[in-house]
């Protein structure tokens, strides 16, 4: 088989530059703390603009819960195996410097726990699904209408309200680069 899409991988996102955007988008999540031992991990997918530059978004992925099991699909949700492995959060994806960004390896290891090993199967299986290549066309595309129902003004208050401000993140994304000296 010719794998046309991308292959997603799983990464966690500097606390710092999250607190940076969260001074002005309220719906950046917050990934400090620890959050029942859990770090804040998700997939990155690239969005262009209009003007042909190209961002990186990091699209958060949730554990599963039981009300994950009875909301359905939408432009800015995409459960994982029908909510049984979580979901991604399309309305709370946000522009990333890759030097940002920490892969993750879900691979389990002589010395984790059991509790460790249970989490990377999660992983495991959430990146399975992700990467099948239906899924990843599925993601791809629901990210970039959304991402153009936003930027272009196009979208229900409700939704608009529940999503990241990607153009204003864009310009937080190259300021932070620019004061961090990424570019």
């Amino acid at each position: 088989m010719i794998r046309t899409e991308p292959r997603l991988s799983l990464y966690t996102i500097d606390t710092e530059y999250c607190d940076f955007l969260r001074k002005t988008d309220r719906c950046i999540v917050y990934n400090g703390g620890d959050k029942s031992g859990r770090p804040f991990i998700g997939i990155v997918l690239t969005i262009t603009r209009s003007d042909s530059q190209k961002f990186n978004y990091f699209a958060p992925l949730s554990s599963p819960k039981p009300k994950h099991l009875t909301m359905h699909d939408n432009i800015d949700l995409i459960k994982i195996n029908e909510g049984k492995e979580g979901v991604i959060n399309l309305n709370n994806m946000f522009p990333v410097p890759k030097e940002c960004l920490s892969l993750i390896d879900p691979r389990k290891k002589d010395e984790d726990s059991d509790e460790v090993l249970k989490y990377k199967l999660l992983l495991t299986n959430q990146l399975e699904w992700c990467n099948r290549p239906e899924n990843t066309r599925l993601i791809l595309s629901k990210a970039k209408i959304l991402y153009w129902k936003i930027v272009r003004g196009n979208a229900k208050a409700k939704l608009v309200a529940r999503c990241c401000k990607f153009k204003e993140d864009e310009e937080e994304c190259i300021r932070y680069c620019t004061l961090k000296g990424f570019i």
